[in-house]
């Protein structure tokens, strides 16, 4: 109840800040364009960084999310930030269902300085499979543009492959719980190397979450999956933008 408080006054007094999480490229790690995630912190009334940990949660059970959203999107295609990245930002279910905030964001990326090739939407398995009509006219529309997209957290909710064929994703996201205890779990590296199988069958990118040492970045390249994400990788950070309108 506090944080459901906060939030609309933190959006008010523009108290949130973009981080970002660069993705290494396993397979072609000279490849010319990098990968990022793009991250959301919040800031106190003291000025320091609040972890999203803290107010998402409220945002989602009080029906602010939307917001949030539109705060990222908007600010993230207005900035000027370097060509050579593609930039990858996170979409809740609610987003997925709301067709003003679909148009209000095809209008962003038209008019975005950055190349809609280097946009890449992330949504979650869970809310793809919730509302499977939304997320196929989301994506759809987006990808008319040239945007990407990610399915986020993939394994950790309805765990079937059969949909995918209806889903016009290009990366799929491997689960940080399938990740954290790679080097010490053999069920982990079966299902990791399914996933793997099954993806390029299906002619998708594969994406490591959680890669939190140098063992489990050797055995994700080993079993060929295409980039890995976690803090043995690179540690957030704030993003360096310019606003081009200032």
């Amino acid at each position: 109840m506090n944080w459901a408080a906060k939030i609309p006054q933190m959006l008010q007094q523009d108290r949130f800040v973009l981080f970002y999480q660069k993705m290494e490229n396993l397979q072609n790690p000279s490849a010319p364009t990098g990968h990022a995630e793009i991250l959301i912190r919040g800031i106190d009334e003291e000025g320091k960084i609040v972890p999203p940990g803290f107010f998402l949660p409220a945002a989602e059970r009080f029906h602010l999310i939307n917001r949030i959203d539109r705060w990222v999107a908007q600010s993230i295609l207005k900035q000027q930030l370097p060509a050579n990245m593609l930039y990858a930002i996170n979409r809740s279910g609610p987003s997925l269902a709301d067709h003003a905030f679909l148009q209000s964001l095809v209008e962003w990326v038209k008019a975005s300085h950055l190349p809609s090739t280097h946009v890449c939407f992330e949504i979650t398995e869970t809310a793809a499979m919730t509302d499977m009509d939304s997320a196929k006219l989301f994506i759809s529309t987006l990808k008319a543009l040239g945007c990407r997209f990610a399915l986020d957290d993939f394994g950790s909710g309805f765990s079937s492959f059969s949909y995918l064929k209806d889903l016009d994703v290009d990366y799929l996201k491997i689960d940080g719980s399938m990740i954290r205890n790679l080097e010490r779990n053999e069920s982990d590296v079966a299902l990791v190397t399914a996933i793997i199988q099954m993806a390029k069958a299906l002619k998708l990118c594969t994406i490591a979450e959680f890669v939190e040492n140098d063992i489990q970045k050797e055995i994700l390249c080993s079993l060929g999956v295409d980039y890995a994400q976690g803090y043995a990788i690179h540690k957030p950070e704030a993003l360096p933008i310019s606003d081009p309108e200032k």
